[in-house]
Formats: C-alpha cells, sequence, structure tokens
C-alpha cells in the first residue's frame, strides 16, 4: 500500500533531498572536478523544490505540467551529478541512500506529469466536442428559425 503524499508533504521531502546533496557538494575535495560536480549537483538540486513550489503556483494547467517537467530533468541532472561523484570516489561515506531518493523523487515527478497530461487530455477532448456540436447545433437551429419567420425558402 502507497502513502499519497500531499504537496506540502512532498515539498519538504524535495527539500532534504535537495540539503542532502548541498551536504555532499560541501564535503567534496578542493579540485577542479570535484568543484565542478559540486556546483552542478547543488544547483541542480536546488532546482528541483523551487520548480515544484512554483507549479504549487502554477497560472494554468500548462504552466503546471511546465514546471513540473523542469523539476523532472533537474532531478536527473543531479543524479548524474551524484553518479559522477561516487564512480570517481571524491568521498569515503556511501552517497548510496541520495540516490535511491533521488531515483524515487524522479519516479514521482515523472509520474504526476504523466498523470497531469492524462486528464489533461481526457479534458480537453470532451469540451472541444461539446463545443463543437454546441455551435453547430446553434446554426440549425438559427437557420430553423429563419425558415419559420418566413424569410426563407425551404
Amino acid at each position: 500500500m502507497s502513502h499519497k503524499m500531499s504537496p506540502t508533504e512532498l515539498l519538504n521531502r524535495l527539500k532534504q533531498f535537495a540539503l542532502s546533496v548541498l551536504e555532499i557538494a560541501d564535503k567534496l575535495p578542493n579540485t577542479h572536478g570535484a568543484r565542478a560536480l559540486g556546483y552542478h549537483s547543488a544547483r541542480s538540486a536546488v532546482s528541483v523544490p523551487q520548480n515544484f513550489a512554483e507549479a504549487q503556483a502554477a497560472s494554468s494547467r500548462k504552466h503546471f505540467i511546465s514546471c513540473i517537467e523542469i523539476a523532472e530533468r533537474e532531478a536527473r541532472e543531479t543524479y548524474v551529478s551524484l553518479e559522477l561523484i561516487q564512480l570517481r570516489k571524491y568521498l569515503r561515506e556511501d552517497i548510496s541512500a541520495v540516490l535511491t531518493e533521488n531515483d524515487e523523487i524522479i519516479a514521482i515527478l515523472t509520474s504526476i506529469g504523466k498523470s497531469t497530461k492524462r486528464n489533461n487530455s481526457e479534458i480537453r477532448n470532451p469540451k472541444s466536442e461539446f463545443r463543437g456540436e454546441a455551435k453547430r447545433d446553434v446554426r440549425i437551429e438559427k437557420r430553423s428559425d429563419y425558415r419559420k419567420m418566413g424569410h426563407c425558402r425551404a
């Protein structure tokens, strides 16, 4: 049984993840490669909760989807940076728990994006079909009314 998180709970989880990545970045050695990976992983990890928070205040469904997709991409970038940190063995400590959390965050954001897109297409199609039918019905009614008034021959 999975627990469905509220947006606030997920935002807090994303913030905790970003803090974990910042801790890793702070512990990296002062070499050119480590600094580059530390900077990039910190920047992309911090961007995940920022974009999720932006999505919560989105002005439209399209804006929401865009923000979620950006957060997902940033989470993927973070994952690659963390993998490189681990492969290069910059740290003595094991960061596999942070990588696992990163992987789960990617899955959550991907799921949110896909379900929102799916719900968006389900909502959009019936409306457009209804609008089209309504317009046709109105035109037909107007023509018949026009004919009834004697302005047109049948």
